[in-house]
């Protein structure tokens, strides 16, 4: 971030492909407002209307929606009651050392409970207040002890690994099934571990069978005299034709080059190193 004279801050993005392209999105929905344009207009609107929406998705709906009065149980905090605890502490941590100073951080607060729930402390607004990730560790660890916090965080890191782990396995379970059921056909009384190795071996096999098309067609199409952009092209506009016959898929390559760049090619017209390489070693001297 850059200050400029003016007071003004400059501040410059990297973005990728599919960032940018969102920008762009957003500057052509904004084209009625922003008529030129502007990038630093449309990142400051896109910017308040996004905190916007992240205020009222942490920290509840506005004022004036209906509450439910009734004290809340457990560790949920309605939406409500948090907006009111957050505009309470004016969304930034309210914790005060012992010299008076307070912490005032704005980034990664939470709601703590002033007396835990487990010392029957309660989910009101008078028990509740923000605090940031550093001094909420802090007053836990004075409330309960450092040690049964470490304790804590660490079967909590570990649960998260766990549940990361078994959703990625459960995912790729999933899509070897699935090509199982699609392609393979397995003994009913099989192991279903055998059908995954099937599918496995099945989905590689298919990859390798697909490159070798590509491959067989490209060769063809030079042999027939198409230059390799050309064949190449063509062998990229028939790859849904590679889990067939490579003699089909070279046929409709070849009416796609007579189509694309219009010349019909001969079946039996070889590429010009082609011909030169198999012409008779005397014939280059017998011209000459």
């Amino acid at each position: 971030v850059i200050v400029t004279q003016q007071g003004e801050r400059e501040l410059q993005l990297v973005l990728t492909d599919e960032e940018f392209a969102a920008f762009k999105r957003a500057q052509d929905l904004l084209a009625h407002v922003v008529r030129n344009g502007d990038p630093a207009v449309v990142v400051a609107r896109a910017l308040a209307h996004y905190a916007t929406h992240l205020e009222k998705r942490r920290f509840g709906a506005k004022e004036g929606k209906s509450e439910n009065k009734r004290v809340p149980r457990g560790r949920h905090v309605p939406a409500a009651l948090r907006r009111a605890v957050a505009e309470r502490d004016e969304h930034c941590c309210s914790f005060v050392s012992a010299d008076g100073h307070r912490c005032g951080e704005t980034r990664g607060l939470q709601i703590d409970h002033i007396t835990p729930l487990a010392h029957g402390g309660e989910t009101t607004e008078d028990n509740l207040r923000l605090l940031c990730a550093q001094h909420n560790r802090h007053e836990a660890a004075k409330r309960i002890g450092v040690d049964e916090v470490a304790a804590k965080r660490e079967a909590n890191e570990r649960a998260r690994v766990h549940e990361r782990a078994a959703k990625q396995r459960e995912e790729r379970l999933a899509r070897e099934r699935a090509v199982a059921a699609s392609h393979v056909t397995t003994d009913p009384g099989s192991p279903t571990g055998d059908a995954d190795t099937e599918a496995a071996e099945f989905a590689a096999a298919r990859v390798r069978a697909r490159r070798q098309s590509d491959i067989d067609t490209v060769a063809a199409l030079r042999w027939m005299g198409i230059s390799l952009d050309e064949a190449q092209l063509a062998a990229e506009r028939t790859k849904d034709l590679a889990d067939g016959p490579t003699g089909k898929r070279v046929m409709v390559a070849r009416r796609f080059c007579s189509t694309r760049f219009g010349r019909k090619q001969d079946f039996r017209r070889k590429p010009d190193d082609a011909r030169s390489a198999s012409a008779p070693a005397g014939a280059n001297d017998h011209a000459a």
